[in-house]
């Protein structure tokens, strides 16, 4: 290929342009090198405390990173106890007061029944009475002998203005009725498992007594016998 000059015409070389020869190229291939400084473990030292950083018991664990300056001690976490090793582990929490020493034992409440009889009923008729429980409660199950419409009531006038209310109609939405329970018990064998059941009595002062109904929604007059287990949250 002819040069530029011929080319164009033109006399680069007049115009104070030099043929400058071509440098090397690189080499096609060339290692990566990392930005971070190289650890060197042959250059492994006692490494000095140094304040601020993390407490080291193992001072082999220090190593010279590289140049940088200043150097720090690597962290040792303490070793983590695996799950199933075997130990336990036992807390024991003492209060001192004016040099003596108290403990408090918290025993779990126990589960209590109580239980009553009815008048004869004949069906369709409605009794009303009272049951001692507690002042607060959970109830756990309630078994009868016969079908029945049992109805829990945290006082006495909650008791009666809601003695004419069917069985088909729920209490008033968003309203304090007093009702702790209303359970329908039509299918034998004649026992409810309850869920969610507190209760608790609403006279002032608070005492253990429960207001109870019960209707006889079976075919035949008998006494209704009631047992009510239950969990005192409050005695």
């Amino acid at each position: 290929m002819p040069p530029i000059s011929e080319m164009t015409g033109i006399d680069l070389e007049a115009l104070g342009y030099k043929r400058v020869t071509p440098s090397t190229p690189p080499a096609d291939f060339q290692p990566e090198r990392s930005l971070l400084p190289a650890r060197d473990p042959t250059l492994r030292f006692s490494a000095p405390f140094i304040p601020g950083s993390f407490p080291s018991s193992d001072t082999l664990r220090g190593y010279h990173i590289g140049s940088v300056i200043p150097q720090y001690r690597i962290a040792i976490p303490p070793a983590a106890t695996a799950q199933g090793g075997g130990g336990s582990t036992t807390t024991t929490n003492t209060v001192i007061v004016n040099s003596s020493s108290s403990t408090t034992t918290n025993n779990p409440p126990v589960e209590q029944t109580t239980s009553f009889a009815t008048p004869v009923l004949n069906p369709g008729d409605q009794y009303t009475g009272v049951v001692t429980m507690a002042k607060s409660f959970v109830v756990l199950q309630v078994a009868v002998n016969s079908p029945v419409r049992l109805r829990l009531y945290s006082t006495s006038v909650a008791q009666i203005s809601d003695l004419s209310r069917p069985s088909t109609q729920a209490p008033g939405l968003g309203t304090n009725q007093g009702i702790i329970g209303d359970i329908y018990l039509d299918t034998a064998p004649v026992v409810w498992q309850a869920v969610n059941m507190v209760g608790a009595n609403g006279d002032s002062p608070q005492s253990t007594t429960i207001y109870v109904t019960c209707d006889n929604i079976g075919l035949s007059s008998g006494v209704v016998n009631i047992g009510i287990s239950f969990v005192p949250i409050q005695s």
